[in-house]
């Protein structure tokens, strides 16, 4: 396996995470994948936004997933039943 390559996956329940919970989540992983976190901010609002959509629409568990593989970072937000309500992919270094 390549320097940059890893899965890191949760399973998030009850409320909606602090934005500094994830923000620190996604700043480990852009650094770890070797991403430029310029655009780390929009990142976060975005998960934040998909994990409170996936709460209010009844959902009591969702996953955030970050996998880099292949020269990309891939961002998801799952539902319960595993399916996907928000992505998104950055180039790895």
């Amino acid at each position: 396996m390549a320097a940059h390559e890893f899965l890191f996956e949760i399973e998030l329940s009850g409320p909606v995470p602090s934005r500094d919970l994830l923000s620190d989540l996604a700043c480990q992983a852009f650094a770890q994948a070797g991403c430029s976190n310029a655009d780390l901010p929009a990142i976060v609002d975005s998960l934040q936004s998909a994990i409170a959509g996936c709460a209010s629409a009844g959902e009591v568990v969702c996953g955030l997933r970050f996998r880099a593989h292949a020269g990309e970072l891939e961002i998801d937000v799952t539902s319960s039943g595993g399916g996907r309500i928000w992505h998104a992919s950055r180039r790895t270094a």
